[in-house]
């Protein structure tokens, strides 16, 4: 079940040992293109239709781009993109 999954995830993240500086450090630009990447994948999973897909990424690049997403943020929201995926393969 995606809740169940969601739930582990979270309590490993918070669970997890990581230094607290480490934790609140923001993402760079290889981790906010991986991420565009991977919701690329999902618009092509979805067959997200073509005449949306230029504005879609669009603004999801921008939305990544104005968010000063931690490391922890950025895990936590992969981890749920990826199970996204591997639930609508």
């Amino acid at each position: 079940n995606l809740s169940h999954a969601v739930g582990i995830v979270l309590y490993e993240l918070f669970s997890s040992k990581f230094d607290r500086r480490v934790r609140d450090r923001n993402i760079g630009t290889v981790e906010k293109r991986r991420m565009m990447e991977t919701l690329r994948e999902i618009l092509d999973h979805l067959e997200y239709p073509d005449h949306k897909r230029g504005k879609a990424e669009i603004t999801l690049r921008r939305v990544i781009g104005r968010a000063k997403l931690t490391e922890l943020e950025y895990h936590l929201l992969m981890g749920i993109l990826g199970m996204i995926k591997e639930r609508i393969r």
